[in-house]
């Protein structure tokens, strides 16, 4: 608790009665597994475990490593630059680094919170002899899967990276795992837990209901479906409540932005007329098709409190993990692939 209480203190953190519990089981060597709420602060608990070790162990500042594993490039980006904004040591390393300086700082040892997609630590000999390297080995602490739900949903054949993770704890067999999701069932739970080789788990959870979210589903054309949304956004254009409409695939994702630029016209931009370029457009489109600085555009705008973009057509895969909490609405075109 000493350990706990000291980072808190550095950082200028309260955690949570369930933050606390996931921490401390960490620090104690256990695998955890951890289904808190969306916006419970899951993040919190793994941003604050390096500081917490070096403290419980002795440790100069920054001489603890956190390795979490994300399965989104944009979600990586957004928690970087959320974490450095809040001066946490952190680095994205993979396919979307090219800085070879931060990679090398990397594979050094000397970043202490480090975010990595499952393909870059599974397949990339660079990154998986880096978890081999003495000195790495001797600096990391624990091993974060973020949304690990997506070890079920995504593991068997849409990303197999995600079930190969188990193959990590040969090379890292006493560093705790902590397995985290806002959303998991006991089947979930099962698959997550077996495939990552955790034992003796530590369950730390709490319901996802809230009073003030609701599901409710309707029977509509594809044409009446959008023109609800756009006759708002004609209406309010800039102070439309943000909007996030989720499509199964890329073809729909393309078929309902499509139907949003002919229903709106010239209205898709603000002011009204101007150039249909990203620049201007209160509707957007964001998919795997977009290049990484497109996305990255895109991500960095909708979170602002006064963005332009009002309403964002893609993948469920958008919505993962992403810091905007001023999303009004969200809708999905066609049934959801699972209710998790």
């Amino acid at each position: 608790m000493d350990a706990l209480v000291a980072a808190e203190e550095t950082l200028g953190l309260s955690l949570k009665e369930k933050q606390k519990e996931a921490v401390l089981a960490v620090l104690d060597g256990k695998d955890v597994f951890c289904a808190l709420p969306t916006g419970y602060g899951k993040s919190i608990i793994y941003r604050i475990l390096p500081t917490a070790f070096d403290y419980l162990l002795g440790r100069e500042p920054g001489h603890s490593i956190v390795v979490c594993i994300s399965p989104l490039n944009s979600l990586m980006i957004d928690q970087e630059r959320n974490f450095k904004s809040k001066g946490i040591a952190v680095e994205c390393i993979g396919e979307i680094q090219k800085d070879q300086g931060v990679i090398k700082r990397v594979i050094s040892g000397n970043v202490p919170l480090v975010l990595i997609t499952p393909e870059s630590i599974t397949t990339n000999p660079l990154f998986r002899g880096m978890l081999l390297s003495q000195k790495f080995k001797e600096g990391m602490v624990t091993l974060v899967v973020d949304e690990a739900h997506c070890i079920k949903t995504w593991g068997d054949n849409f990303r197999r990276s995600f079930s190969d993770l188990g193959q990590l704890r040969s090379s890292l067999p006493k560093i705790p795992v902590l397995a985290v999701t806002a959303t998991a069932t006991h089947g979930t739970y099962d698959v997550v837990t077996k495939r990552l080789a955790m034992e003796d788990v530590v369950i730390i959870g709490l319901s996802p209901c809230r009073d003030n979210i609701f599901l409710s589903v309707k029977c509509v054309t594809l044409a009446d479906f959008v023109e609800n949304i756009a006759e708002s956004v004609r209406l309010n254009n800039v102070n439309h409540p943000k909007t996030l409409v989720f499509c199964r695939t890329y073809t729909d994702c393309n078929l309902v932005y499509d139907m949003f630029e002919e229903k709106l016209g010239s209205c898709i931009t603000f002011p009204p007329g101007y150039p249909n370029s990203r620049k201007y457009r209160i509707i957007d489109l964001y998919t795997q098709a977009n290049v990484d600085q497109v996305k990255k555009e895109i991500l960095s705008e909708f979170i602002k409190e006064n963005s332009l973009i009002r309403v964002i057509t893609a993948t469920t895969a958008f919505g993962m993990g992403i810091d905007c909490p001023d999303i009004a609405n969200v809708y999905h075109w066609g049934s959801p692939h699972s209710m998790e």
